[in-house]
């Protein structure tokens, strides 16, 4: 069972490491020190670690070495996300995990601009044309992410994988079409 507002009741290891050189987000940007010092840019930081671990979630210790953060502070930024149920820890594992208002949140974003309803229609009516799985992707800086999907009835790999999942532009035939 996962709980959203449990807090791990392990304490922080004494040990620190602080980041000197540039940090590489999870999305290829180099960010540094001092960019770092932002509590939010922090934050973003694990969040986009958690989703990359898919379904695995990652504990204390993997998302510090992995952000280059004290081991302090992202405990305390992974509490104050826990409260936010932006994340979610599950005691038993150990591990933290995004929540399910973050999915919340991303599908308000989505609808902000009305494009998943307005093409809803007619990606149904691609995918039944077509007999196949249709993407809706939408540009975000140099990455197309998707936005909608309409499955048809044979399995398909996708380079976005799902809803929500993120390709560079120009990798696979939708992500080019959004630069021609």
């Amino acid at each position: 069972m996962i709980e959203t507002h449990a807090y791990p009741s392990e304490a922080p290891e004494s040990v620190e490491h602080h980041a000197t050189d540039a940090v590489t987000e999870a999305d290829g940007r180099a960010r540094s020190p001092e960019e770092m010092r932002s509590g939010l840019a922090r934050a973003f930081l694990l969040l986009r670690l958690l989703g990359e671990s898919n379904r695995l979630g990652l504990r204390l210790s993997d998302l510090a070495d992995q952000s280059a953060l004290p081991r302090p502070t992202v405990l305390r930024i992974l509490r104050s996300l826990c409260q936010e149920r932006a994340v979610d820890y599950e005691p038993s594992t150990r591990r933290y995990h995004l929540g399910i208002d973050l999915f919340v949140l991303g599908a308000q974003a989505a609808c902000r601009r009305g494009l998943r309803d307005v093409c809803r229609v007619p990606l149904m009516r691609l995918t039944e044309s077509l007999g196949e799985t249709v993407f809706l992707l939408v540009r975000s800086a140099y990455d197309a992410v998707c936005i909608d999907r309409s499955a048809g009835p044979l399995p398909i790999r996708s380079f976005t994988g799902d809803i929500g999942g993120r390709v560079p532009l120009g990798i696979g035939q939708a992500s080019t079409a959004i630069l021609a």
